[in-house]
Formats: C-alpha cells, structure tokens, sequence
C-alpha cells in the first residue's frame, strides 16, 4: 500500500497509488473516489476503527511508533504496515 497526502484530526486528503485515486474528508466520512463508497474512521488516541462500505465489513487497529497494525474482519487476519 502506498498513500500520500495530509491528514489531520478534522480532514484526510490522501492519494491512493495503488487504486489511483483520492480518498478524501472528514475522519467520519471519507471518500474513495475509485470505488465510489465512504469509509467510516474513529480515533482513540493510539486506537482506531471503522467500516469499509465497499466490503461492508469492519476493520480496527493501532498506531505505535511507525508502525500500524490493521485488523481487517473481510478477511478474519491482520495486517502490519510502517509509515
């Protein structure tokens, strides 16, 4: 997955170079401008979640350090990025 942009406690603005397209808005209701869904994101400090409405499934994960760790309920596994 490759993502650039700003993102910030009120708005994302990022590009998705893998879909190549933007995926932009308030946390609460992003934007997949490829797949044409919204993506529901909630932070907790270090701890987030949401709803993809493209797979229609939960996700939830963490952020420590550079390292973000992804559970994804479509596929039942987790997955583990550095930023």
């Amino acid at each position: 997955m490759l993502f650039s942009g700003s993102v910030d406690s009120g708005h994302v603005s990022v590009y998705d170079h893998d879909e190549a397209c933007h995926v932009s808005g308030p946390p609460s209701s992003l934007y997949h401008f490829g797949n044409g869904q919204h993506i529901e994101l909630h932070v907790n400090g270090a701890e987030f979640s949401g709803y993809d409405f493209a797979s229609g499934h939960h996700f939830s994960g963490s952020v420590r350090g550079t390292r973000v760790s992804v559970y994804d309920f479509e596929h039942g596994a987790h997955f583990h990025y550095s930023v």
